[in-house]
């Protein structure tokens, strides 16, 4: 502090202390007052005892000035916390009440679909029952066309019955094998061309 005091006293620092004073200016009132304070003219001898105390005062307030600056600071802080602590709230709300109804929803569909569930069996037999009697029905109509075809021709070979259903060699046979079974045909021959099947009397 004495060094500042031995240095305020040459010329040279007069005039940094008026640029300082200049640039106080342009700030607040509050510095300018205590930048103007040690720039005031005091006696040498005078000065080294007087601006001590000076000098303690102005560090007294500028300490007094910096805990406002510090108190306003940790609000500050604090703020974002608060802001933290709310964010994180708002999303377990939103997060709880979309599972509950859904899963309230669920179970009643399940039900539902089990009601139908039950009655779909019966559903399923009687159209598969219904399919397999069409399809028998189709099958016997082609017999019945195989069997017409006796009254014009009295030997049949596999050929004549594949132009006239317009099936297959192994259908065919299929065909054959099934009137047979019903003794309704005889097979002469055993096996390739000379196969002809022949209507029982």
């Amino acid at each position: 502090m004495l060094e500042e005091n031995k240095t305020q006293n040459t010329p040279e620092p007069e005039i940094q202390t008026e640029a300082e004073n200049q640039l106080v200016a342009t700030a607040s009132p509050e510095i300018e007052n205590k930048t103007e304070i040690p720039t005031e003219a005091i006696p040498e001898t005078e000065e080294k005892v007087e601006t001590m105390p000076e000098i303690e005062i102005q560090t007294k307030e500028e300490t007094l000035i910096q805990p406002p600056v510090q108190e306003i600071t940790p609000p500050l802080v604090e703020t974002p916390k608060e802001e933290v602590e709310t964010a994180p709230q708002p999303q377990e709300p939103q997060i709880q009440p979309e599972p509950v109804p859904q899963l309230q929803p669920t179970p009643q569909t399940q039900t539902v679909e089990k009601i139908i569930y039950k009655s779909d069996p019966n559903i399923i037999i009687n159209l598969l029952n219904k399919a397999r009697a069409k399809i028998q029905e189709r099958k016997r109509n082609k017999l019945n066309k195989v069997m017409t075809l006796f009254e014009t021709k009295s030997q049949i070979t596999n050929q004549d019955v594949q132009k006239l259903l317009r099936t297959t060699k192994r259908t065919t046979r299929r065909y054959f094998d099934q009137l047979e079974k019903e003794q309704k045909i005889t097979q002469v021959g055993k096996v390739g061309r000379s196969v002809l099947y022949i209507k029982k009397p």
